[in-house]
């Protein structure tokens, strides 16, 4: 019979066993990755580090430059972003260091993050003023203020994900375009457009305040007449739920009063009448009722008064019409009880 060996004795040799495998397979991986590794892995004396050419600029300026447009120029805007942002972390000096910037705020755009691309641009206005590619900026950051208001941002999932920031974001954008060029080119179309802004987000107050800071700002812009016509617009509309409070309707009246006065030609007059007669219906109406409740109360005298305020005051409306019949009944009652 032939007796196994103790486990002491064969413990050596299962180990060196097991070395020599563990061995084998980092020979055979070295062999299979190191060129691998060697292509993207080098030893540089002057900066005594290993570093990966991939990440690293081209030699120049303007052969990076080339090379981000290379990708630019075949639609492949990932990498054409990464290349143009490379070049202005390594050549910051360069005088095709502000024309990356913008246009990797181009490649943004392509991508559908517009909020990004402005912040972008941004950065041309801010590290680069003297650039001669501002006023570009400016109008690309105008468009995109316009986009985001529109809800044009990138969605996830399906989500218009940033729609409930898309106001905030475009007034941002609008006030920042004021903040680089007070008087530039775009100065007066950004103050309307945070005007309207507030306006689209039914904020009337806010976007009156903006269309007056317009008015008093750029008094010669050729939106000029267009925010006077908003403000009354926004007073107007304001009013609309207003049933008890007649403040906000006498301030629309008085608001479309001034726009016709300062613009008597202007192709929104008849828009603006049109407007004003609403108001009127709108006044009529509440006083009619007024005088309804007083008759219904058997308070003839108080009802005759608001009738014929109605008739006198809105002879133009269809609430004229059934006042005077209404007052009529009323003075031929008090008559017969007298």
């Amino acid at each position: 019979m032939i007796r196994r060996p103790p486990r002491s004795t064969l413990f050596p040799y299962t180990t060196l066993f097991r070395s020599i495998i563990s061995l084998s397979i980092l020979v055979v991986l070295s062999v299979v990755y190191l060129p691998l590794t060697e292509a993207y892995w080098i030893w540089t004396p002057e900066t005594n580090r290993f570093i990966n050419p991939k990440n690293e600029p081209k030699g120049s300026p303007e052969e990076q430059f080339d090379w981000a447009m290379s990708f630019y120029k075949e639609k492949e805007y990932k990498d054409a972003l990464k290349e143009f942002r490379k070049l202005v972390k390594h050549y910051p000096r360069s005088v095709q260091a502000s024309q990356s910037l913008y246009h990797a705020g181009e490649c943004l755009e392509k991508l559908g993050s517009y909020y990004k691309a402005f912040e972008e641009y941004q950065r041309v206005v801010d590290e680069y003023p003297g650039s001669q590619i501002i006023g570009e900026v400016l109008q690309r950051q105008f468009n995109i203020g316009g986009l985001l208001l529109e809800g044009k941002e990138k969605k996830l999932l399906g989500v218009q994900w940033s729609a409930f920031l898309a106001g905030d974001r475009a007034r941002e954008i609008y006030r920042q375009i004021i903040a680089n060029a007070p008087y530039g080119d775009y100065a007066d179309d950004a103050q309307f457009k945070l005007g309207f802004s507030f306006e689209y987000d039914r904020r009337y107050d806010e976007a009156v305040a903006e269309y007056k800071k317009l008015l008093k700002e750029y008094p010669e812009s050729e939106l000029a007449d267009q925010a006077n016509y908003r403000i009354g617009l926004c007073s107007y509309m304001y009013s609309l739920p207003s049933d008890y409070d007649d403040k906000a309707t006498v301030e629309a009246k008085k608001n479309f009063k001034s726009f016709v006065k300062r613009h008597p030609d202007s192709p929104l007059k008849a828009e603006v009448q049109k407007n004003l007669k609403k108001l009127s219906e709108k006044e009529a109406c509440k006083i009619f009722n007024t005088a309804l409740f007083y008759e219904q109360q058997d308070k003839l005298e108080a009802a005759l008064i608001y009738y014929q305020e109605v008739k006198d005051r809105y002879p133009e409306t269809k609430w004229a019409a059934k006042a005077a019949k209404k007052a009529v009944r009323i003075e031929r009652t008090i008559k017969e009880t007298e």
